[in-house]
C-alpha cells in the first residue's frame, strides 16, 4: 500500500488556494481520490464493477459498454494493483477529472490499465469531455477504459457526441452500495468506508437503507404541500410585481403545468428606478428549486441574488465586495436588520451569487397569504441588500 504524499484534509482542500472556492463536483473528486490513495483496494473493486459489461449486473439507468478486455485485465490483478491515482489531470483540450492507473507490479507503468473518470455532480456532460478523455488517453500497452460517473437521476444519458456509446455510465447510488458492502480488517479504511459513505448521503449520492418515518411523512403531505408552496409563490409574485416593490419582471421561467412552486424562477434586468449600470450586465432574480449541489443545498430551497452569464464576472474594479456579501453584511436598511450571506457558485452557462434559505427559515405566517408577503419581503430585502453592499458606482 503507497503512502500519499499529503494528509487527506490537504488534499480535500486544496483548490480552495487555487480558486477561492470548492465547487461540489470538485470536491467529490478530490474525496475520492483522497479515499482511494489510502484504499487501494477498494479502486480495483469499484474500476472493476464499473467496467463490467455483463448489462444484468448494472444498476438502475446504468449502461454497460464493450469494456470487457480492460475488465479482464482488472481481473487479473492483485489486490494493491491501483498504483497511481491522479486528479484534475490536463490533458490538450481539457481536463479529466480522476485517472486511475492498474499495474500488476510498482513502477512498471509500461503496460498500465488507466481508467479515466469523468466524475458528475449537479451538471452534465459538456464540451466534448469524455472524447476528449478518449482522444488524450496514455500510450501503454494496457487496455484502458473511460467511465462516466453521475448520480441515477441523471442517468441514462442519450448517446451521441457529449456521451459515446463506448463509455459506460454508473451511478454513484450504485457505487455507493458497492463502497459501503466493503468489509476490512483495517481501522483506518473502516473510517473512511464509514465517512465517505455519510459524505455521500449528505450530497444526496446514497440511498437510505430504508423509507424511515420521515420519509413517510413526507410522501404523505407532498401533493398538498406541492400545491400549498405554488400558491405562496404566486402571492410573493404578485407582492414583488407591485410598484412599490420591484415591478413587473423582464421574465419568467417556470414548469409549463405549474407555473409556480418548485422550479420557478423570475428576473429583472433593470427594476424601476434602480441604477443597474455598476453590475455590468448581471441580473436579479430569485425562484425555488429541488436541490443544488453547488450551492450546498440538498432539498427544496428558496433563492435570490444575482446571475451573470459567462465569461462576464461580477468582480469591477475597486474593493473586494463579493467576498464581503459572502461574509455576511447587516441589513440595517430593511427587515429586522439580521445579518444575511451570499454563495458564490458556477454553472455551465452563469456566475451566481445569490442568498439561499430551506421554506421553513422564511416562510413565516399563521396563512398562505402571510407566507408568501413574508417570502417577497425576503426577496425584495436581499435585493436592497445587494445595491447597498454591491460595487461601488
Amino acid at each position: 500500500m503507497f503512502v500519499p504524499a499529503r494528509s487527506l484534509f490537504n488534499e480535500v482542500s486544496r483548490l480552495v488556494a487555487r480558486e477561492n472556492r470548492l465547487p461540489a463536483e470538485d470536491r467529490l473528486t478530490e474525496c475520492l481520490g483522497a479515499v482511494l490513495r489510502r484504499w487501494p483496494e477498494l479502486g480495483l473493486t469499484m474500476a472493476q464493477a464499473w467496467l463490467d459489461p455483463l448489462p444484468q449486473r448494472a444498476g438502475g439507468g446504468e449502461r454497460v459498454s464493450a469494456t470487457g478486455e480492460a475488465a479482464d485485465a482488472l481481473s487479473a490483478m492483485p489486490a494493491d494493483a491501483l498504483r497511481r491515482v491522479r486528479t484534475q489531470v490536463v490533458v490538450e483540450g481539457g481536463r479529466v477529472d480522476l485517472e486511475l492507473w492498474f499495474s500488476p507490479e510498482a513502477d512498471a507503468w509500461s503496460d498500465a490499465v488507466v481508467v479515466r473518470v469523468e466524475v458528475k455532480h449537479g451538471s452534465d456532460p459538456h464540451s466534448d469531455q469524455l472524447r476528449t478523455y478518449q482522444r488524450t488517453l496514455p500510450a501503454t500497452s494496457g487496455p484502458h477504459a473511460v467511465v462516466l460517473l453521475a448520480s441515477r437521476a441523471k442517468l441514462p444519458y442519450e448517446y451521441g457526441r457529449e456521451v459515446p456509446s463506448s463509455v459506460p455510465q454508473r451511478s454513484w447510488q450504485q457505487t455507493a452500495r458497492l463502497i459501503a458492502k466493503q468489509s476490512t480488517e483495517d481501522p483506518v479504511q473502516d473510517w473512511l468506508r464509514d465517512e465517505f459513505c455519510t459524505y455521500l448521503r449528505e450530497e444526496q449520492l446514497m440511498d437510505p437503507e430504508a423509507l424511515r418515518p420521515e420519509h413517510l411523512t413526507a410522501l404523505a403531505y407532498m401533493d398538498e404541500a406541492t400545491t400549498s408552496l405554488a400558491l405562496v409563490t404566486e402571492r410573493a409574485s404578485e407582492y414583488l410585481r407591485s410598484a412599490d416593490a420591484l415591478g413587473a419582471p423582464s421574465a419568467e421561467d417556470h414548469a409549463p403545468r405549474a407555473p409556480f412552486g418548485i422550479g420557478y424562477s423570475g428576473w429583472w434586468y433593470e427594476p424601476p428606478g434602480w441604477d443597474t449600470s455598476r453590475w455590468k450586465g448581471a441580473w436579479f432574480d430569485w425562484g425555488t428549486q429541488r436541490s443544488n449541489a453547488a450551492a450546498g443545498m440538498t432539498s427544496p430551497f428558496m433563492y435570490a441574488g444575482l446571475s451573470i452569464e459567462k465569461p462576464a464576472s461580477f468582480e469591477t474594479a475597486g474593493p473586494d465586495w463579493q467576498s464581503g456579501l459572502e461574509r455576511g453584511v447587516r441589513a440595517d436598511d430593511v427587515g429586522r436588520g439580521e445579518t444575511i450571506a451570499f454563495r458564490a457558485w458556477t454553472t455551465r452557462h452563469e456566475h451566481r451569487l445569490r442568498r439561499v434559505a430551506r421554506p421553513q427559515d422564511v416562510l413565516r405566517g399563521a396563512t398562505l397569504e402571510e407566507q408568501g408577503d413574508n417570502l417577497a419581503r425576503w426577496v425584495e430585502q436581499t435585493f436592497r441588500a445587494l445595491m447597498r453592499y454591491g460595487p461601488p458606482t
